[in-house]
């Protein structure tokens, strides 16, 4: 077996194989048989906070955003901290949170049932109806974050059916991703820093769905405001249908084109047309 860091490029300079076929089962059990993937353990903090705590957490998130950036391996999604010789939490305890809870010496694979994110987690219930509405930004604007709590609490306690409903907030180390030139290939939006998406999961309900998307649809406008206007950035994974080509793969006729390229060399029939396909 080809060791993870194998890298082979194409001729043509399109595409890059790494890791000898990472995505085949039969290598990624390999690895998870060996404890490749699990010997670096991870702490998870969940704070739990009242609505007028609504800035000063935001604005602690975007000093804890800049003083991290430039480490691997710490993400947040209802505060994941990774790097346990650096007391990362403590200021976000200082704000004084209702509730905290502390996870020591988790492996990855247990992050997400710990975030209710896992897959028996109402989040990832098949049969759902989920309304998405996705924005990127460079760092939360204090007055919009209090703003679209607003609206987000208002619906939520009006609309007894989208009680479930919830806000993700995510952001991750990016130096590696900084380091790559912004033109220097097709990905999207490399400078930005945070993904946001305001996420109104049902049980199926047509009388609903118009109160959800206008609701999701309003917070990401907030967003957008707050953040300056200008080009709009969305994360293509959470797009609703009413995105641009440029609004989820980026700006530029020449990433565009680049993208549709490789769409017409690795899929000419089209089969993975299905969710907001690049043709």
């Amino acid at each position: 077996m080809r060791k993870l860091n194998t890298i082979d490029i194409s001729p043509d300079g399109q595409t890059a194989t790494i890791g000898g076929g990472a995505l085949s089962k039969e290598v990624t059990d390999a690895l998870w048989a060996r404890g490749k993937q699990t010997d670096d353990m991870w702490q998870v903090y969940t704070f739990t906070y009242e609505g007028s705590n609504v800035e000063p957490v935001f604005e602690e998130l975007n000093r804890f955003a800049k003083t991290t950036a430039h480490l691997p391996g710490i993400f947040y999604f209802s505060n994941f901290i990774r790097l346990p010789q650096i007391d990362t939490a403590r200021p976000f305890e200082d704000i004084g949170p209702l509730d905290v809870k502390k996870h020591q010496s988790v492996t990855y694979p247990e992050i997400p049932s710990l975030t209710a994110t896992g897959v028996d987690d109402f989040a990832c219930l098949h049969g759902s109806s989920v309304i998405l509405s996705p924005i990127n930004i460079q760092e939360f604007n204090l007055e919009a974050q209090r703003a679209v709590f607003e609206v987000f609490t208002k619906v939520t306690g009006e609309v007894p059916e989208l009680s479930n409903a919830f806000i993700m907030f995510e952001g991750y180390s990016l130096d590696g991703v900084k380091a790559v030139p912004e033109d220097s290939t097709a990905f999207a939006h490399r400078g930005d820093n945070i993904v946001i998406s305001p996420a109104m999961m049902y049980s199926p309900n047509t009388s609903v769905d118009a109160i959800a998307i206008e609701a999701t649809n309003k917070m990401r406008s907030i967003l957008h405001e707050g953040a300056g206007g200008g080009e709009l950035h969305t994360y293509v994974n959470y797009a609703f249908g009413n995105e641009t080509l440029e609004n989820m793969y980026g700006y530029g006729k020449w990433r565009l084109e680049r993208l549709r390229g490789l769409k017409r060399a690795y899929d000419p029939f089209g089969r993975f047309n299905y969710y907001a396909p690049i043709s």
